[in-house]
């Protein structure tokens, strides 16, 4: 019996040792568990936030060219006004010696008026696409030095503000600018209608035999300033729809690109789960050792209430009738109570499980 005892003892210090270093390790290995998943997170973050950096960027990018092309197109309409109003006064100077003075003079007039209220509309027009290029590349810039920041400091909240910020500041922008080119439009056509009343007038005026030749001349002038006009719009719808289309391939781009990010991500996070799982079995062992050390505590203070139990008065066997305060229900339940007590600190057992469910299993 003595070597028996002497043997459990060293078997539960052997048991104890065991069980402190397991925790040791265990702690240790739940630090550098901790530790890869949050430097992997955080490198995601970053990889992430630089993917979401990138695509704003070629947003903006895509927005400039399509500012310069928009200010191309406007210059190449002012150009194209001046070339007809160039011609029309050849033409003019042609048809000269069958023109009286007066003649010559209105249809100069009507001509330079009429040119030139084109070409201010066009001019101002340049000047519209200008100014909103410009603005688009301050956005840029204010926009870029924001991300920059929210990306040195890792601050997702500072860059979906920054995002908002250039989002809002490109749709007033855009606002000024579409709002500019239709108050230049109705100013240019009102313009066209005094002009052309004007000109009726003075042709009405002079009574010149030659009014109808000097009309075919203002008519071709109209049509070929309404061609071009015509001409300028369609440019306009192209490049939009070039605009919408480039739009939306970049957004796909951004798609397949989150896309393989996302499994991209999954794969990482599995060959970290996979290369810790070294340090993962150190935590299993722990708590096996753990819990295998919270059974053996329980199976000796069973043992323990058993040999009490037995040393007490009629412990020795047979059924005993209670027959005092000391009765054997009560002893017992304040065992059960004990031994509960300190399972639950071991954590062997939940609160709420009894005595016997622990020592069954």
């Amino acid at each position: 019996a003595g070597k028996a005892a002497g043997d459990a003892i060293l078997a539960r210090k052997n048991q104890l040792e065991a069980l402190t270093q397991a925790e040791s390790e265990a702690a240790a290995a739940e630090e550098k568990i901790g530790q890869k998943r949050a430097d992997l997170e955080e490198d995601l973050q970053q990889e992430l936030n630089k993917i979401q950096i990138k695509a704003e960027q070629d947003r903006l990018d895509d927005q400039i060219k399509a500012a310069q092309k928009r200010e191309d197109i406007a210059r190449k309409n002012a150009q194209d006004i001046e070339d007809i109003g160039r011609k029309h006064g050849q033409d003019i100077d042609a048809a000269a010696t069958d023109l009286s003075r007066d003649e010559e003079d209105i249809a100069r007039k009507s001509a330079r008026a009429k040119v030139q209220t084109d070409q201010d509309a066009a001019n101002k027009r340049a000047d519209i696409e200008r100014d909103f290029r410009q603005e688009l590349e301050n956005i840029q810039r204010e926009f870029t030095q924001s991300a920059q920041e929210a990306e040195r400091t890792n601050d997702a909240m500072a860059f979906l503000q920054a995002v908002r910020a250039k989002d809002e500041q490109v749709a007033v922008a855009q606002e000024q600018r579409d709002q500019g080119i239709e108050e230049s439009k109705t100013e240019a056509a009102q313009k066209r209608d005094e002009l052309k009343r004007s000109l009726e007038a003075e042709i009405e005026d002079a009574h010149l035999a030659n009014a109808r030749k000097i009309e075919d001349l203002n008519i071709s002038l109209e049509q070929s300033l309404e061609a071009q006009r015509i001409n300028h719009e369609r440019e306009l719808e192209e490049q939009a729809i070039a605009e919408e289309r480039q739009a939306q391939e970049r957004q796909m781009a951004l798609s397949r690109e989150l896309q393989d990010f996302a499994t991209s991500r999954t794969q990482k996070l599995a060959d970290l789960e996979k290369g810790l799982q070294k340090e993962l079995e150190t935590v299993q062992k722990y708590e096996t050792l753990k819990a295998d050390a919270a059974i053996s505590e329980a199976k000796r203070a069973s043992d323990a209430i058993k040999k009490l139990a037995q040393s007490l008065p009629g412990g020795g066997g047979g059924k005993k009738e209670p027959t005092s305060d000391f009765g054997q229900d009560e002893f017992g339940e304040d065992v059960q109570q004990a031994t509960a007590g300190y399972l639950q600190s071991a954590g062997a057992i939940p609160a709420a499980e009894p005595v016997q469910q622990a020592t069954a299993g």
